[in-house]
C-alpha cells in the first residue's frame, strides 16, 4: 500500500518533533554544564520595572498672576506680628492687609512668589512709580514666613526683582525698611545697593545696568521652569 505524500509527512511529524525537541534538551544541558564550569549564574530575565516618575521641585519662584493676588493675602495673614512691622513699616491689623492685597492690582505691580511644596511662603512685590515704566524709579518690598527665614529665599528674591526691573528697564530701585531690620541692611549691602539713613527708616538704592540677551533669557528661562514646575505637580497630583 502506498501512502500519499500528505500522509506521509503528517506521519513522520511525530519523531522529527520528539528528535528536535531532544536535541534542544541536550543543548540546553550543554549550557547548563559549561555555565557551572565558569562558576557563570544564569538567570531569568524579568519584565523591567516601571519607571518612576520623579517628585516635581518642592519650592520654586515665579510669578504670580492677577488671579492668584488672592494668595498674596493669605500669605501677609500669616506673617507674625514682628515681621509684619518688619514688611509694612509700622503696626497693621488684619483688615489693613486685606485691603492692600485686595487692591494690588490698582498699581503697576510684579509680584514673585517664593513656593515651598505648593504653598505660598515668600513674596517679593515690584511697584513701578512712573508710566511708562522706561528709565523711572521702582520700589521693592519683601516677606518672608518665620519658618523659612534664614534659607536664602530673600536674597533670591530680591535678586530677581532687580532683573525684572533691569529688563523693563526701571532705574533705580528703591527699598525702604526700618533701622532695627538689621537683615535687610546685610541683604542692601549684599546686592550692592547704597543706603541712607534717616531717622528710624532706611532707604537703599541701585541702579540696575541696562538689559542685556542674557537678561533677557535668564527671566524667559525662570519662566519656563516655573511654568513646566506647576505642570510637573499637577500631573504628579493626577497621579496620586
Amino acid at each position: 500500500c502506498i501512502m500519499p505524500a500528505a500522509h506521509k509527512s503528517c506521519a513522520n511529524a511525530g519523531p522529527r518533533k520528539a528528535g528536535l525537541e531532544a536535541l534542544l534538551l541536550q543543548c540546553n544541558n550543554f549550557a547548563l554544564n559549561r555555565a557551572r564550569q565558569c562558576n557563570v549564574t544564569i538567570t531569568k530575565t524579568r519584565p523591567r520595572a516601571r519607571r518612576a516618575v520623579s517628585p516635581p521641585p518642592a519650592r520654586i519662584i515665579r510669578k504670580l498672576s492677577a488671579a492668584e493676588r488672592s494668595l498674596l493675602g493669605e500669605h501677609l495673614l500669616r506673617l507674625s506680628p514682628y515681621d509684619r512691622t518688619m514688611r509694612f513699616m509700622s503696626t497693621v491689623n488684619d483688615g489693613h492687609i486685606l485691603r492692600y492685597a485686595q487692591h494690588s492690582d490698582d498699581y503697576q505691580r510684579l509680584v514673585l512668589g517664593y513656593f515651598a511644596d505648593g504653598a505660598l511662603r515668600g513674596a517679593g512685590e515690584l511697584i513701578f512709580l512712573t508710566n511708562p515704566v522706561w528709565r523711572g524709579a521702582c520700589e521693592a518690598a519683601l516677606s518672608v514666613e518665620t519658618p523659612w527665614q534664614h534659607l536664602g529665599v530673600g536674597t533670591e528674591l530680591l535678586r530677581r526683582l532687580v532683573l525684572l526691573a533691569r529688563n523693563r528697564g526701571a532705574a533705580p530701585v528703591q527699598v525702604y525698611f526700618l533701622r532695627e531690620n538689621r537683615r535687610m541692611q546685610g541683604l542692601a549691602r549684599k546686592l550692592g545697593m547704597s543706603l541712607t539713613y534717616t531717622g528710624a527708616e532706611v532707604a537703599a538704592q541701585l541702579y540696575p545696568t541696562w538689559p542685556t540677551y542674557l537678561s533677557l533669557l535668564g527671566e524667559s528661562f525662570s519662566d519656563g521652569h516655573a511654568a513646566w514646575a506647576r505642570l510637573a505637580r499637577a500631573a504628579h497630583t493626577a497621579r496620586g
